[in-house]
Formats: C-alpha cells, sequence, structure tokens
C-alpha cells in the first residue's frame, strides 16, 4: 500500500507540473500579446512622412523635391523636430554616392508641429560636377518629441542623375579670342587653348567645325587653320589642344577668324 501511494503522490506531481507549466506559457503568451498591442498601438501616434522625390537632374545643377511631416495623433505637440540624412548611395555601382553635405532642407528644423497638422519641408540637392549618371538613394530620419517621449520617422530619398556631354572652352570665349598672330606667308604659327570634359561622359573623337570662320580676303588668299587631337577627354578632366595657322602669300592685312565650334558627333558642346 505504501509503494502504491508513493507511486500515486508521484504521478500526482507530475500532473501538478505539467499543467502549471502549460498556464505559465498561455499567461506569457498572453503577456506577449498585450505588448504588442501596446506597442503598436503606441507607433501609430509617432510621425509619418510623404514624400516627392526632386526631378532627374543634370551634374552642377540643383535639383528640388518636398515631403509633406504630419502628427497623426491629437494628443500632444510634437517639439523640436529635427531632419538628417544619409549619403544617397549610387543603385547602378554603390561605390559612387552624393554626399549629404550637398543635402538641405527649408525649414531646417521645425520648433512645433501641432496635433493632426502637417507641414511641408523642401529638400534640396546640389549635384556635383561630373557625377555619374544613374540613381542615388538614401535615408531621410525625422525626429522630435512628443510627450515627452521620442518619435521619428524615416524615408528614402531618390535623386535621378542624368548622362550629360558637355565641355567649357577655358580661357576663351567670343569676347576674348584666341589670337594667333602672323605675317603673309608665314606657317606654324601656333597658340594653344584648353577644353574641360564638363559633363559625366568620356568626350572622344572630337572635331571644331570651322564654317563660321571668315579665312580669306578679296582675292581668295587663305588662312589655313588646324586643330590637334585632344584624344580621349574623361569626366572632369582637362586637356590642351594647339591651333596652328598658315598664312598664304599676298594675304591682305586684316583680321581673320570668327567662331570655331567644339563637336562631339553632330552635337556642339
Amino acid at each position: 500500500v505504501k509503494i502504491l501511494t508513493l507511486k500515486l503522490l508521484q504521478e500526482f506531481h507530475k500532473i501538478s507540473k505539467t499543467k502549471k507549466t502549460k498556464m505559465n506559457k498561455k499567461l506569457l503568451l498572453l503577456g506577449i500579446l498585450v505588448a504588442l498591442t501596446i506597442l503598436v498601438t503606441n507607433s501609430v501616434s509617432a510621425l509619418t512622412a510623404t514624400n516627392t522625390d526632386p526631378s532627374a537632374g543634370n551634374p552642377s545643377a540643383t535639383v528640388t523635391g518636398s515631403f509633406v511631416l504630419t502628427d497623426n495623433i491629437s494628443a500632444n505637440d510634437v517639439t523640436g523636430v529635427t531632419f538628417s540624412v544619409a549619403n544617397l548611395v549610387g543603385v547602378t555601382d554603390n561605390a559612387k554616392n552624393i554626399s549629404s553635405g550637398v543635402i538641405s532642407f527649408s525649414p531646417a528644423s521645425i520648433s512645433t508641429l501641432s496635433d493632426g497638422s502637417n507641414q511641408t519641408i523642401t529638400t534640396t540637392v546640389a549635384i556635383p560636377d561630373n557625377k555619374e549618371a544613374q540613381t542615388y538613394q538614401g535615408t531621410v530620419t525625422v525626429t522630435g518629441t512628443e510627450n515627452a517621449s521620442p518619435v521619428s520617422t524615416s524615408f528614402t530619398l531618390s535623386v535621378v542623375v542624368n548622362s550629360l556631354t558637355a565641355a567649357d572652352v577655358k580661357t576663351y570665349d567670343n569676347s576674348t579670342p584666341l589670337e594667333i598672330l602672323g605675317e603673309e606667308g608665314t606657317s606654324n604659327l601656333t597658340s594653344t587653348f584648353d577644353i574641360k570634359n564638363t559633363g559625366n561622359v568620356a568626350l572622344s573623337a572630337l572635331t571644331f567645325d570651322q564654317t563660321a570662320l571668315d579665312l580669306s580676303d578679296a582675292d581668295n588668299n587663305l588662312v589655313t587653320l588646324t586643330f590637334s587631337d585632344p584624344g580621349t577627354i574623361a569626366a572632369g578632366a582637362t586637356v590642351t589642344v594647339t591651333a596652328t595657322a598658315a598664312y598664304e602669300d599676298n594675304l591682305e592685312l586684316d583680321t581673320y577668324g570668327g567662331i570655331v565650334s567644339v563637336k562631339s558627333g553632330s552635337t556642339v558642346l
């Protein structure tokens, strides 16, 4: 009888422990559900930002977008609202980026965002010179305080940089022309000028269109003008080009010249 009683008591303890364990698990799960419900409810009370990305832009251009910041809870104002942004990283080539230092917001901060209200913030991005053509993305974070607790929201800012073929002739222009001085019957008269690639794609096979030049006198004596080959100019790089002139015999004393157009294919740069 004693042995049987002992076994029954052991089985009873096992059953009791099992029921207690199951009950604890149920209580624990219930606690998790309650905690999750509270967290989800509280998260809705924060800020939301509805973003409109800037339009696509060329290197050296400034583009603007905006986002609407909303306080979703009619309980307390959101105060001390500030904005921060990470570098925008290239989607195609993530080794390239647009620094956060060229991105600004207006207003730069908001002292008070009233209950249930919204405010539009302008985003300005100054695209750097020669920035590679692709889409760049980064995270904008908005932080503030509501009812003595921190609140925040974030969104992805995207900036599209266009492909740009462009060049600039340094020093000389329509008002400050390149001059090559000489006498009739002389050749190999030279002068130089620099071309900078101000776009974001390499330039090659450039030509110098002389159709707008006046290079002959009344008797059709000519000035012959040639240019050295600048080769391939990488984005942002500068090369020096040599212009060489030859004056025919009996060329009248005068000033000859006009506009030389630098072309890539049929496109004037």
